[in-house]
């Protein structure tokens, strides 16, 4: 008997299901609204729940998101195996050790710590996912059921829809001041539910930054515990101020005049440009022909001044090259060394890529 092709597609999709993250995603609310119907709510356990929120959302957005997906940042050891067990709290999964579409994670494979929370993944979740929030409550304040229910099991829904969050509302709130041709937001609502990451335009725009929000009024807790761990030499290489510095350089130079080509330059003999300098304040400086009218009375003219410029009566220093490169109308005939055949502003010129 053939199995019916529509039941071969149900099987299909059931064998992706992956059965655990359903389980946690469903059964954990459910026990959570029954708690909370049961558990009457006490104060130090309502704190205890935000400040492991907290925790348990840093472990995510510093750890998971900035540290090992983007590289914006190197933690050392103790950091690492810190945010490994607070993403772990978070029960989102363990960090990536399979290819997700074009992502390289190369490096993660190769980690210690990586590798390591992968292989205890289960087992940290059953500690400081569900036991420990009841552990800390029970302990203290005799709240054991309060700690389980509100520590644990809504603070691990809340955290859940919160990350959930960066690919919802952050995409559908807001303003794109960084690039508008991408459906990520900037609100500072997302941001207060992601701890952070509701800069999301700019993320998307410069995703290797440690930081999200870039102004000192904007909501980025991850970027200020980042840069804390920065200061107590927990952590270091952040990455970020070089890449929008590059911005402001791009949109500065966009607006400046530069010297022409040089391959659309005309080419003169000695014997030619000793004509033209005769009509009009010509100088060779480095092989090229420029015309120093504007500065006629310091410089002379119908003659080859690259020593004299270039220190043998002054060496002329950066701002001086610049000015005199867009000044060049030609380039002279004839083995000449070009001592500054570019001048230092082309030397620094940014070059945007195109892929």
């Amino acid at each position: 008997m053939r199995t019916p092709k529509v039941l071969k597609e149900a099987w299909a999709l059931l064998r992706r299901v992956r059965w655990f993250n359903l389980a946690i995603l469903t059964i954990t609310p459910a026990l959570g609204v029954y708690g909370a119907a049961h558990t009457p709510l006490r104060a130090p356990t309502l704190v205890w729940a935000a400040a492991y929120y907290v925790i348990s959302m840093l472990g995510i957005t510093a750890g998971y998101h900035r540290l090992w997906s983007h590289r914006s940042y190197t933690a050392c050891a103790v950091l690492e195996y810190a945010l490994a067990i607070m993403g772990a709290s978070a029960v989102q999964g363990s960090c990536p050790t399979r290819e997700a579409g074009p992502a390289d994670i190369a490096d993660l494979r190769k980690s210690t710590v990586v590798q390591w929370q992968h292989r205890w993944y289960f087992a940290l979740v059953a500690v400081v996912g569900y036991a420990l929030p009841a552990l800390v409550a029970g302990l203290a304040w005799r709240d054991w059921r309060g700690g389980w229910v509100y520590a644990g099991l809504w603070r691990i829904t809340f955290v859940h829809h919160s990350t959930f969050c960066i690919n919802s509302i952050a995409h559908y709130f807001g303003d794109s001041p960084f690039d508008d041709r991408k459906t990520s937001r900037d609100h500072f609502l997302s941001a207060i539910l992601t701890m952070g990451e509701g800069y999301h335009n700019f993320h998307h725009q410069f995703p290797m930054d440690y930081r999200n929000a870039v102004r000192w009024y904007q909501f980025d807790p991850t970027k200020w515990f980042i840069a804390a761990c920065a200061a107590l030499g927990l952590a270091s290489n952040l990455r970020g101020a070089l890449a929008m510095q590059l911005k402001r350089l791009k949109r500065l130079q966009d607006g400046l005049a530069w010297p022409g080509q040089v391959d659309d330059l005309p080419v003169l003999g000695w014997d030619a440009f000793q004509q033209e300098a005769e009509k009009r304040a010509l100088v060779i400086v480095s092989g090229f022909i420029h015309d120093v009218e504007p500065f006629l009375d310091e410089h002379p003219e119908g003659k080859d001044a690259t020593a004299a410029f270039c220190g043998g009566v002054y060496e002329h220093g950066n701002a001086a090259h610049n000015l005199l490169s867009m000044m060049r109308v030609g380039a002279l005939l004839g083995g000449v060394e070009h001592v500054k055949a570019v001048s230092p502003g082309e030397r620094l010129k940014i070059i945007e890529r195109l892929n």
